[in-house]
This record gives structure tokens, sequence and C-alpha cells, in this order.
């Protein structure tokens, strides 16, 4: 680092101390314990806790032995919003999928490429979410029956019905707004095999209108999407839970974490096989899956390749520093309307004391050469989550 550097972290150090010196917020329930100023080893002081409602919130997702029965309404009560919003999207979800699809333009010529025969699905729709929703949910419930972690359950679920559901509904969207025709969609559209055209050479299908509606959702592949969205999930929790990526060599954690994805490849080869799906729509069903499954298990835990990805129930604000992250990122509005009615100063001090994602603890002031390096990157790490949290 230069001179530039060094003396802009010993500023930051500075103001740091000065925020977070003395400083006592009765209204919010916390009590600062300061360093004796004579004590020349510079003691770091902690902040407590005394707020009842950032206790409940800080002890409902904690590793440890909580129980369903014990502790499973108040988390669900906790992600209560969540759990409506997931509500709507299944709501939507069958709102579109009455929605008549775009009968795109199919001339002649292009008939070509669509007379593929018309076949049963190798995998039945009903068969799906079983695979890609229930499997899943069956390995929750074992390893929540091992670690009794009903946080770590809770937040799997979620995160799996978010996954499969968003999945869903852009899926279908697509699906209505594109209208790709199937490959077999000649004997869908010509059931007796006779094709009628207008005299724009487009199709005059007379086969049965569900059939032929089907026949227009090719692009994305539904069941391939769903595949990778709740097996895709599924392979990043394994990942996390086992420590796959922990750098010493097991081979056999890798199978394990590449065999949900395994699955889902072959259910998306299957749409191919069945001449239902044209290799391009199973692709970017693949993508579409994994992609919106990774968002959402970043959602509710770590990265599998971080050294706590292993630990459930933890949103992901600040990773690295999660143990030490309270209150939690549902505490935030709460606190907002605390600061509302105090001073513009004290805000910045309480800001600066009670941000979400930082370790309550006021930094001492001291010349930066003492600082040692896990102390720099602890202010830098607060300092980037006080950044978040005042424009959030």
């Amino acid at each position: 680092m230069s001179n530039r550097d060094w003396e802009s972290l010993a500023l930051l150090r500075n103001l740091s101390g000065f925020f977070l010196q003395d400083v006592s917020i009765p209204r919010l329930g916390y009590s600062s314990l300061t360093r004796d100023q004579s004590d020349s080893s510079a003691k770091t002081p902690l902040v407590e806790y005394t707020n009842s409602e950032l206790k409940m919130r800080q002890n409902q997702c904690n590793n440890g032995p909580h129980l369903i029965r014990s502790h499973g309404a108040k988390v669900a009560q906790t992600y209560l919003y969540d759990w409506l919003i997931l509500m709507l999207l299944g709501l939507a979800l069958v709102v579109i999928h009455l929605i008549h699809p775009f009968y795109r333009y199919v001339g002649k010529d292009m008939m070509t490429d669509l007379k593929y025969p018309l076949k049963d699905n190798t995998v039945p729709f009903w068969a799906v979410p079983m695979i890609a929703v229930g499997l899943p949910i069956g390995v929750f419930i074992i390893v929540y029956l091992r670690k009794r972690d009903v946080c770590d359950l809770h937040h799997a679920v979620l995160g799996l019905l978010y996954s499969a559901l968003v999945t869903s509904v852009i899926t279908n969207t697509v699906k209505n707004a594109v209208g790709r025709p199937r490959p077999d969609f000649f004997w869908r559209c010509f059931p007796d095999g006779k094709d009628v055209y207008d005299q724009f050479g487009n199709v005059i299908c007379h086969g049965e209108n569900k059939v032929v509606d089907e026949g227009h959702r090719s692009f994305p592949s539904g069941h391939t999407s769903w595949s990778f969205a709740g097996l895709g999930f599924l392979s990043l929790y394994l990942a996390g839970k086992i420590e796959a990526f922990d750098r010493r060599g097991h081979v056999a954690k890798l199978c394990i974490v590449f065999l949900p994805l395994l699955v889902a490849s072959l259910i998306g080869i299957s749409r191919v096989d069945d001449y239902w799906h044209h290799w391009q729509d199973v692709f970017a069903g693949g993508l579409l899956g994994l992609a919106v499954a990774t968002f959402c298990y970043m959602q509710f835990f770590p990265p599998p390749y971080h050294p706590e990805g292993m630990l459930g129930g933890f949103p992901t604000l600040a990773p690295k520093i999660l143990r030490d992250c309270e209150p939690m990122r549902e505490t935030r509005p709460t606190m907002r309307r605390e600061l509302e009615t105090e001073s513009k100063a004290k805000k910045m001090r309480v800001l600066a004391m009670d941000a979400s994602g930082c370790p309550h603890r006021a930094l001492p002031v001291r010349p930066w050469k003492k600082w040692s390096r896990a102390e720099d990157d602890q202010l830098i790490s607060c300092t980037y989550v006080y950044m978040y949290t005042f424009f959030m």
C-alpha cells in the first residue's frame, strides 16, 4: 500500500474511534463498555445487547439444537412476508398457465424440422415436482434430523420453493411470449396428416386446441428449468454441508455434488429424445434453472466454497463476519424507525455503532503502525457494511 493509502486508513480509524467511543443509546437498549484510558494494551470494548427484540432475532437463527417444536413458529413468523410472496408466485403461475401462447408463423418450408413423431413423456409432468422439490426436501429433513437446526431446515425449504416457483414463472412467461413450435408440431396441428395453409402460407390447424397450444410452448424447456432449479439448489446445499470445496482433494465429495446435476441433465436429455423440445430449449432451460437456484441459495446461505458454508440459516449480507453480524437484516427497518426520532448527530453515532453487519465494538484510536492486519480487515469490512446500510 502507498503512503496515501496508509494515511487514509489512519484517518478512517480516527473517525471510527470518534464515533464509537463513549456512546450510549438508552432507547435502543445498548450499553457500551469503554476501555480504560490508562490501559496501554488498549483492549477493545464490547457492546452488549439488551433490546429484547434484537435478542429474540439473534437467538432464532444461531447454530444449535433448535427444533421445529420450540423454534419453528418463531422462525416462520419472522419470514411471514416471504411466505406470502411465495403464495402470490404460486397464484401467478396458475394465471400464466391459463394464458394462450403466441401463435408464431409456421410456413410449409418450416415443417421439415417439425415432423417428428408425437410421443409420450419419458418423465411425466407429475414426476418433475416430485424429483425437483420432493427429493431435496427429503434430504433437508435428513440433515435436520442429524443437526437439529430448524433455521437451516426453514431456509433450505424456503429457498428451494422460491427457486422452483421463480423459475416456473419465468419459464412459462417466456414460453407464452415466444411461442416457438415443438419438434412434433406437425402432428399436433394436423392429426390426420393433411396439412392446410392460408393465403400467407401460415398453418391452419384443425387439431385439438389444447394440444395445439401446448405445441407452441417449446422454448425454454419447463422440465429442464424445474429440474435444475430444484436439483441445482440441492447440489449447492450439499456442497456447503459436506465442504466440497475445502481443497483437500476429496473427489468423492464432488461426486455427491454432481449427482443431482446429472439427474437434472438426464431429464433435459429425455425432452430431446421424446421430441418435445429442441436442444436449444433444453440448454436455455438448464441455464435459467441453475442461475435462479444460485441466486436463491445465496439469499439464505453463505457460498458453498466459504469456510462457513456448512453453517445453515444465515443471511449473506457479509458472509465473512456473519457470526458477529447482529442484528440481522430484518432488524434494520426497526432500527431506522428508532433513529428517526433522534438528532442527526446521534444518528451518525448510532449508525457507526449499530449498523447491520458490523461487529459491535468500539475501535480505540491508536497510531496506524500498531494496528494488526486482522484489525485492518475488520475495519474495512465494517466500513463497507456501514455504507451499504446507510444507502439501502
